[in-house]
Formats: C-alpha cells, structure tokens, sequence
C-alpha cells in the first residue's frame, strides 16, 4: 500500500479480505473511514461476509464510511442473470447487513454487471457483486457522486471507478471511452476537492496472484494514494 505524503491515512486493520483505513482529508478536513472488501467467493462461506461487514463497522468511532470492492453477493434480484436461482438467506442476509450498517447503494452509470463467468451458452451467468456503499453521513459530505461501470479486457471483472465532490463542486459525469487498460493508472484530471477510486479485480492469467484488488485515490494535485490489496483464492 503506497501513498503520497500529503495524504493524511492511517490503516486501520487489514487481512486478505478487506483494507480498513482512515482518512483526513488535506482540503476540507473532513474525516471518514474507507473500506476496501474482498468477499467470499465460496458458496458455503458468504454469510462470513455479512459478519465481517458488521465488524468492520463496529470498530469505527462515527458514521463517515465508505466500503467497496467485489462483495460476492447481490442486492436486487435485477444483479443477476443466468446461474442457479438466487439464495434467499443470503440475499437477505446481505440486506440486513446493509440496513444494520446504514449503508446506501451508491448506484452505477453503465451496464449493470460486473463480473460475467465467461463460460459459452447456458452456462453463462452475469451479476453485479462489485459495489460502492457509503453511509448517508458519508453522502452528505461527498453529494455529487458517480459510480462508472468501465469496460473489461480479457478479464471476468469490470473495473468501477467512483468520482465524488464536495458540496461546493458542480460537475457533470464523465462518458468514458474505450482506453487502453494502461490508461486507467495515468489519468490525473482532480481538482483540490476531487477523490477518484478506482477498483480493479484480475485473474490470475494478467498478474501472479490468483486475484488482486486494486484501487487509486487521486486527491487533488500531486496528492495520491494507490493500495494494492492481494489475495489467496480462497
């Protein structure tokens, strides 16, 4: 995990499933908890998730979150095409956790799935498990938010990016073409009060590890912060 001085973090506890960390931000001074989250992948072991959520939120001191990454799991029935039918447990159980939480779906621009198993015919299933979820005390300090779908290559993931302003910015949502993969790590258009996320699940066939989470904070000018979190497949 690397940022840039300017940036005021501090990681709060961390395993091969999640990030947990605090920032200050240089600008307006505004603190929040952010969270980046790799669920369980195995059918069996998706309700740790739920618990893991939970005791993430238990251990910060206000409401200021952010969590996101690739949750293994949906919130509406509409995330998921194709498959074996949905399991209600773990759909509800995923929305209680949501609501115990007071987390808030922060939405997408784009299609709306994420992650396609990439198998021909009728074995092929599309959901949308990456997410961004933010707290309404989160939200009310960052109100002009966009969640953007991007495009994949070659890989069974689509990268997120979050773009979000404080309450004094006045932006419209960017289009974003088709660039290149490289692309993705060099823009640097922020302004002072603009935080950019950006989530990158691979497989195994583009790095080492079976799969990595990656994501770029851009704060403001000069001022970044990337964390690389890399995980086992289980």
């Amino acid at each position: 995990m690397l940022w840039n001085k300017d940036v005021h973090l501090k990681i709060l506890n961390h395993n091969n499933r999640f990030i947990d960390f605090y920032i200050v931000c240089p600008i307006t001074n505004f603190e929040w908890y952010a969270t980046s989250f790799d669920g369980f992948s195995n059918h069996n072991e998706k309700l740790k998730s739920c618990d893991l959520i939970n005791s993430i939120k238990a251990s910060h001191q206000h409401d200021n979150w952010l969590i996101f990454g690739d949750f293994n799991m949906i919130l509406h029935e509409t995330e998921k095409m194709g498959g074996n039918p949905i399991d209600i447990n773990i759909f509800d159980n995923f929305h209680n956790t949501i609501n115990n939480c007071n987390l808030i779906d922060l939405g997408y621009m784009g299609d709306i799935f994420t992650w396609a198993n990439n198998q021909p015919d009728t074995h092929y299933i599309q959901e949308r498990i990456d997410k961004f979820l933010a707290t309404p005390s989160w939200i009310s300090n960052y109100p002009k938010f966009y969640n953007n779908h991007l495009l994949r290559y070659a890989l069974d993931h689509n990268p997120i990016l979050l773009e979000f302003f404080a309450n004094n910015e006045c932006r419209a949502p960017k289009r974003y073409h088709m660039p290149r993969f490289e692309q993705l790590w060099l823009q640097n258009e922020a302004t002072p009060t603009l935080f950019k996320l950006l989530g990158i699940l691979v497989k195994e066939r583009l790095l080492t590890s079976s799969r990595t989470l990656s994501i770029i904070f851009i704060i403001g000018e000069r001022k970044s912060l990337v964390i690389f979190l890399r995980k086992s497949q289980n």
